[in-house]
């Protein structure tokens, strides 16, 4: 298992295209805005895209677990991610995350209401 490796999202291949359209077809409501997308190499491909939409300090990350032999494509984890500021005024990362279980049409809602 490796480290994340960045990817153009300007210049995305079939894999990731797929992906993209993907989880913005299950997430309409999150996924707005720009985006950063990386892969890593497990046993298959993690694909890990981060969505930010834009005038809000808000951004969703969405990691997939693809294995392309098993015909298996997976989402393992979803993350809220709003920057905001402390007591102090220092800049932090409040973090909400979500890990589903079993088929995707059994949470995909839940996920679109929880993070609305």
């Amino acid at each position: 298992t490796g480290a994340y490796s960045d990817q153009d999202p300007n210049n995305l291949g079939n894999d990731l295209k797929q992906i993209d359209t993907y989880l913005k077809q299950k997430f309409p409501i999150l996924i707005i805005g720009t985006y950063k997308a990386e892969t890593q190499v497990v046993e298959g491909i993690n694909y890990r895209f981060t969505y930010s939409q834009e005038q809000t300090s808000v951004s969703y990350e969405f990691t997939v677990w693809d294995r392309p032999w098993l015909d298996s494509r997976k989402i393992t984890s979803i993350k809220k991610i709003v920057q905001t500021k402390n007591d102090e005024g220092k800049d932090v990362k409040k973090i909400k995350t979500f890990t589903p279980t079993g088929s995707d049409d059994q949470w995909t809602d839940k996920v679109n209401g929880l993070f609305e």
